[in-house]
């Protein structure tokens, strides 16, 4: 298990590794490498008008040149998350709410 003292820590890199890989498959992002990175809580900012809720960050950093990414995260990584950060990559011109409506309509036709 991944040992960040986070408590939800119950997801392994095997676990992570397999959705995202999944995902790479679903989404035909073949070639690229994508990483996944916890990180810390406190090292994101927000503004003090923002509800304690939505204080979490799931977040890419895309390399287009060398087809690699890296999704950081502060909070446990789920199938939702990582469609979306890979529909970024895959689609880096689309808007938020175009990408918000196809990760749902990918995870509605999600068959394992």
């Amino acid at each position: 298990m991944i040992n960040s003292g986070r408590e939800w820590d119950w997801m392994d890199n095997l676990e992570i590794h397999d959705m995202v890989g999944y995902w790479i498959d679903k989404l035909g992002l073949t070639g690229w490498t994508i990483t996944t990175e916890a990180i810390d809580k406190k090292s994101v900012t927000y503004a003090d008008d923002v509800p304690d809720s939505d204080k979490y960050f799931v977040g890419i950093q895309i390399d287009k040149e060398s087809m690699q990414a890296r999704i950081y995260h502060d909070r446990p990584l789920t199938d939702e998350y990582v469609v979306h950060e890979l529909l970024h990559v895959k689609f880096p011109l689309e808007q938020e709410d175009w990408i918000n409506k196809v990760t749902t309509i990918a995870l509605n036709n999600k068959q394992r």
